[in-house]
């Protein structure tokens, strides 16, 4: 059986949190319960953890996408007033579809030098 594990980039806005700063601590519970709910390793609470503690870091071994999906939901339903941003990364970047993509950023500038969007603001 193969593993495969993602990279998981979670933020938030907690403007609006009644409780003032929400802080990694308190999702805890809520990981914690949902692993056991959904019968998955609860030591799983300790890559989400890791996630918000060191945002390059693998883990999720043996999670689905979706059941990663289902967690961030779970987590998003307890705290109604913050605003969450995800992103998940798998290992094999080259194994899924380009949903969107722009570019090559360059143009020909003066002078024939190519350049991007970058070099314009430097003009």
């Amino acid at each position: 059986m193969k593993h495969y594990r993602m990279r998981l980039e979670l933020s938030w806005d907690d403007s609006n949190y009644p409780k003032g700063e929400l802080r990694a601590a308190d999702f805890t519970p809520v990981v914690s319960t949902w692993l056991r709910h959904n019968n998955i390793d609860p030591n799983i609470v300790d890559d989400f953890e890791v996630a918000l503690d060191e945002p390059f870091s693998y883990g999720f071994t043996d999670m689905t996408s979706k059941q990663v999906i289902d967690l961030l939901t779970a987590i998003a339903g307890a705290f109604p007033e913050v605003r969450f941003y995800a992103r998940g990364i798998g290992l094999s970047f080259d194994q899924g579809a380009v949903v969107f993509e722009e570019g090559p950023f360059h143009n020909m500038l003066s002078g024939g030098k190519k350049g991007g969007w970058l070099s314009k603001l430097f003009r």
